[in-house]
């Protein structure tokens, strides 16, 4: 079964429109969103082609958190969790094996606070998007996780902040 026909492509959302768990759905993708876009300022002065794909992805993510709170339907929650899923993979790749270009590329990046809040809150909308396909949604959404995430993720980075290189 593939995930559109799992999350009922073309039935009712999910999700409720502006209701707390699209809400906080998509507070993890404003989070994540608001990493990125400190990162591409971080970026400026390293590579500018960095800083353009961090503003781009921060961008994206913020849009997708607003199509998430407004309209939590299939294609936004399929949407959601294949590009967090590939952000999460590029992010591991880059602090594993390092990238195959760039001005460093083959150097393992370090991990630094921010890195780990944007990387958790993806694979969060990811496991969100996994219990809505196979019905357990209220767990992995339920508010009090999630706004521990939130608030754990956020103090985090307000108190260590930082982005390693």
């Amino acid at each position: 079964m593939s995930v559109a026909a799992a999350l009922g492509a073309g039935a009712p959302a999910p999700l409720r429109a502006r209701s707390e768990p699209a809400l906080l759905l998509a507070s993890l993708a404003w989070s994540a969103g608001t990493v990125h876009a400190v990162a591409a300022v971080v970026h400026l002065e390293e590579w500018l082609l960095a800083a353009v794909f961090f503003a781009i992805v921060a961008v994206a993510q913020f849009a997708i958190g607003a199509w998430l709170w407004a309209r939590p339907e299939p294609r936004a929650l399929l949407f959601a969790g294949a590009s967090s899923a590939a952000l999460a993979v590029l992010w591991a790749v880059s602090r594993t094996v390092g990238l195959p270009f760039g001005p460093e590329h083959g150097h393992a990046e370090g991990v630094g606070v921010l890195d780990l809040v944007a990387t958790g809150d993806q694979v969060l909308i990811l496991a969100a998007v996994a219990a809505l396909c196979i019905g357990s949604a209220h767990v992995v959404l339920h508010p009090i996780l999630i706004r521990a995430a939130l608030i754990a993720g956020m103090t985090g980075a307000l108190l260590a902040g930082g982005h390693a290189h």
